[in-house]
């Protein structure tokens, strides 16, 4: 069976498409339309850990909806 960490390699020593990079999801489509429905989900998939931007996008999301994701939509496509 295949290992749930980052780098996991196929038997043929293919990476695993989802993790390529650190702990990031390189899948451009699922990380907006996260950002559309979940921004800090979208935030924390593009950027792999809890920083500064998945904070600052959780503030927007309480101030109003339409700010979070436009950050969200910000990090993520940028």
């Amino acid at each position: 069976m295949y290992s749930i960490e980052p780098n996991a390699w196929y038997n043929d020593g293919e990476v695993h498409p989802f993790f390529i990079g650190e702990y990031t999801m390189d899948n451009k489509v699922l990380q907006v339309i996260a950002a559309i429905f979940i921004p800090p989900l979208g935030v924390y998939m593009k950027n792999g850990k809890i920083d500064n931007a998945f904070w600052i996008n959780i503030v927007l999301c309480f101030i109003g909806g339409i700010p979070g994701v436009l950050h969200a939509l910000y990090v993520v496509l940028m």
